[in-house]
């Protein structure tokens, strides 16, 4: 009898203890989760130095379509004309995130600055010309020998205009460049401080429209694909890789709506980024919208650090393996259908 007590009396306290340990057990459960979801909606701001045209289509309508603000992001746009500066600055800490071609990531990587490409967002093989004043005598490619070019110097420009040259025996050696932003290409024409201009659109439509008839156009397709980046610093991207999904998956959104919504999309742009929506028209469908991380992009960075470095473009680089320089897990979880970079 007293054997059976004991043992009830056990049984009693075991199961009382296990009630107690689950109790506090659930309660702390119940409260993380609270207090995560409060940590979950509270906004985590970033800020996007992105380019006013369609170059960074995604990352401007995700921006006006809120796609940001539904994935807990309370995004900030930093405009700028081009990438390089969008990079440089993302680079002086003015931005996390950087809407950029890969020709200027490819350089900052050659200095030894540690980046992440996250996703392709958009490529072109027709965007890129050679745009020159018949006036210096410019008629045929032979004749771009020995002049002065105008040229984004560090951009998808300067590297297409190597590649215009190698394909048509131009000695490029024997060129003067000038280092021009793209917005100032149009004016150096027109002063004839420079005889030729290697320059993408939109701006080689700008030039193409103000000069008509007083310039030769030069532009061949299949020997280049420039492509636009999403870009971090790696530091930023080990330390937020949940932002960095969040920032992927609202521009996967966006990307959806440009294939479904084009027309409204074309309009959307054409407000924010103050461009022409006949513009905007005209210059769709020369354009992917597409996120992707595939071997081309590895190639090309190669390809073009090739260049730089026998070119003597760069003094001095770092020998980088372009595929430490890309970040695949983030698009993997958004998108993983897109990755067929193997490493």
């Amino acid at each position: 009898m007293f054997l059976k007590t004991a043992i009830k009396r056990k049984v009693l306290l075991y199961t009382i203890v296990i009630f107690i340990v689950i109790s506090i057990t659930s309660y702390i459960f119940h409260n993380n989760i609270r207090d995560r979801s409060k940590l979950d909606r509270t906004p985590k701001k970033v800020t996007i130095a992105s380019v006013n045209d369609l170059h960074a289509a995604v990352v401007n309508l995700a921006f006006k379509k809120g796609y940001f603000k539904d994935e807990g992001l309370d995004a900030d746009i930093v405009q700028h004309s081009f990438g390089k500066a969008a990079l440089k600055t993302m680079i002086a800490g003015n931005a996390d995130f950087a809407a950029v071609a890969e020709t200027p990531v490819m350089f900052s990587i050659l200095k030894g600055e540690k980046i992440y490409i996250l996703s392709s967002i958009q490529n072109s093989a027709k965007a890129a010309f050679v745009i020159a004043r018949k006036d210096s005598g410019i008629s045929t490619v032979d004749t771009l020998n020995g002049k002065t070019i105008g040229i984004p110097k560090g951009t998808t420009g300067d590297y297409f205009f190597y590649l215009f040259c190698m394909v048509h025996g131009i000695k490029y050696s024997e060129l003067k460049f000038i280092d021009k932003k793209p917005e100032e290409l149009l004016d150096a024409l027109l002063r004839g401080e420079v005889d030729a201009v290697s320059v993408w659109q939109p701006y080689a439509l700008e030039i193409l429209k103000r000069l008509s008839d007083k310039v030769t156009v030069f532009q061949i397709e299949g020997i280049y694909t420039a492509t636009f980046t999403l870009t971090a610093k790696q530091e930023y991207v080990q330390r937020n890789p949940e932002i960095v999904e969040r920032i992927l998956a609202g521009l996967y959104r966006a990307e959806q709506f440009m294939r479904q919504e084009p027309v409204k999309s074309q309009e959307i742009l054409a407000d924010c980024c103050k461009l022409d929506i006949a513009m905007v028209q005209e210059l769709w469908g020369v354009n992917n919208f597409d996120l992707t991380l595939d071997q081309y992009l590895v190639n090309l960075l190669d390809n073009e650090a090739q260049w730089a470095i026998s070119e003597h473009i760069v003094e001095t680089h770092v020998d980088a393996d372009y595929l430490d320089y890309i970040y695949l897990s983030g698009l993997k979880k958004v998108k993983p259908y897109a990755v067929s970079i193997i490493k």
